[in-house]
């Protein structure tokens, strides 16, 4: 009998104990209060998104300048997306692009692609003629902006690029004779002027 009461005593003891554990732990609120198991494996976070909208000259980084275009040439959309260090094939992007601002005829598109293995997508877009009616339809500021939802995450891009008319190049003989006939004029000047 006296060795069940030694027993006993020590579970006693270990029982005051646990007790004193736990109400010290809730006087200094060492408890924790969650509904998670010693089992449950927190998320991984998701890897960085990285999503760029440039062209054949340019815009690479997010809200760049893509360069300069004339009317009737083709501007080649480029993405690139990866998700931390791998790409994202087979995602399908949309490129909403926007021409000038104008009082006569606003221009826009939406321009499809799908980015293959190696994350990249590309799609041509053409720009109008200018006619002498629609130079302000064409000239201008362009803005070309897409979007697409990758896991939780939503991304985009934004990118602008500039159409320009061009002056007439001269020929390189007419560039010439232009420098003939103007130092001819400046050598008869100066000699008039020595008479």
């Amino acid at each position: 009998m006296r060795k069940m009461s030694t027993v006993v005593k020590h579970l006693l003891v270990i029982l005051m104990i646990a007790a004193s554990a736990l109400y010290l732990g809730g006087m200094f609120n060492l408890s924790h209060q969650s509904d998670a198991k010693a089992w449950d494996v927190p998320p991984k976070p998701h890897p960085p998104v990285y999503f760029d909208v440039y062209t054949q000259r340019g815009g690479e980084g997010s809200n760049a300048f893509a360069g300069s275009f004339k009317p009737d040439e083709e501007v080649l959309l480029i993405v690139g997306i990866t998700e931390g260090d791998f790409p994202v094939g087979n995602q399908s992007v949309v490129f909403e692009v926007i021409g000038p601002s104008n009082p006569q005829h606003n221009i826009s598109a939406l321009v499809r692609t799908v980015t293959n293995s190696s994350g990249i997508g590309s799609a041509t877009l053409k720009i109008p003629s200018a006619s002498k009616q629609s130079t302000q339809t064409v000239v201008g500021t362009w803005i070309v902006q897409s979007q697409i939802g990758l896991d939780q995450d939503t991304v985009g891009d934004t990118m602008d690029f500039e159409v320009v008319l061009t002056a007439p190049e001269f020929p390189m003989s007419a560039t010439a004779l232009l420098v003939v006939v103007f130092a001819t004029a400046t050598i008869v000047a100066f000699k008039k002027r020595k008479q």
